[in-house]
């Protein structure tokens, strides 16, 4: 088997070996000729990326209004919430373009890279529950329901 992506030698040849691709033809051929499953989880993911990071810039955009600050007894709690609306995006952006590099090159790691945003948003939710309960002892209070 060819260790880059996992072909067959006698799939390996025909994409690049003796069929006469030029080189550029050669590489994508070789990167994308077994997609399979790793191919439909990273798009997945990537949607599922695009949507979480699309309603963190509506929300991010919302925080900063002085209607929706009005609603927070919480300043710490806000400021949380703020700084993961912003930095979700972000990291969103860079774990997603880094796994579809790794899956381009055939390097193993690519689910755990795209997997690092949603570590980030678990460890900002658990940010800012202690921030919550720490201001008054209570786990939801942050924000009145009005």
């Amino acid at each position: 088997m060819d260790r880059r992506v996992g072909l067959a030698p006698r799939e390996a040849e025909l994409a690049c070996g003796r069929s006469g691709a030029p080189w550029v033809g050669c590489l994508l051929a070789s990167a994308y000729v077994s997609m399979g499953p790793m191919l439909v989880i990273l798009a997945i993911f990537t949607l599922f990326h695009l949507a979480v990071a699309t309603a963190c810039l509506g929300m991010g955009v919302r925080l900063f209004t002085e209607e929706e600050r009005a609603h927070w007894r919480s300043i710490p709690a806000l400021r949380v919430a703020q700084i993961l609306c912003w930095s979700y995006p972000i990291a969103a952006l860079v774990g997603a373009s880094f796994a579809w590099r790794a899956y381009a090159a055939a390097l193993r790691y690519a689910i755990p890279v795209m997997l690092a945003p949603v570590l980030w948003l678990l460890a900002m939710g658990l940010v800012f529950a202690i921030v919550d309960f720490a201001e008054d002892g209570i786990v939801g209070n942050a924000r009145s329901r009005d």
